[in-house]
């Protein structure tokens, strides 16, 4: 289950990479809350990836890790919510690059 979460969460982030990168607005025209709100996501889908690592890590180490399924599967709600709220900021970028 954590290697189908941690694939997700890398599919996640190279799509959303490869969608920043086509979306090619000038920085000026960028709302200071937006590029904030965009970085945060971002982060948040990496660390959220770091995690998942260090606990499969911290489990292959022999460490019991108690309900780690159930935290596995929050987790993966947690990244699909944060995927959702990048898409709508990338929508916003794009929104502004038609009109800039």
């Amino acid at each position: 289950m954590e290697n189908q979460v941690l694939q997700r969460l890398d599919q996640m982030i190279m799509k959303h990479e490869l969608l920043l990168a086509k979306a090619r607005v000038r920085r000026g025209l960028v709302p200071a809350a937006l590029t904030a709100q965009i970085g945060c996501l971002e982060a948040g889908l990496y660390a959220l990836r770091e995690g998942v690592h260090g606990f499969m890590k911290a489990r292959e180490c022999g460490l019991p890790l108690e309900n780690f399924d159930g935290y596995v599967a929050s987790l993966e709600n947690v990244a699909n919510e944060a995927e959702k709220s990048l898409l709508e900021a990338i929508a916003k970028l794009e929104v502004i690059e038609k009109n800039g």
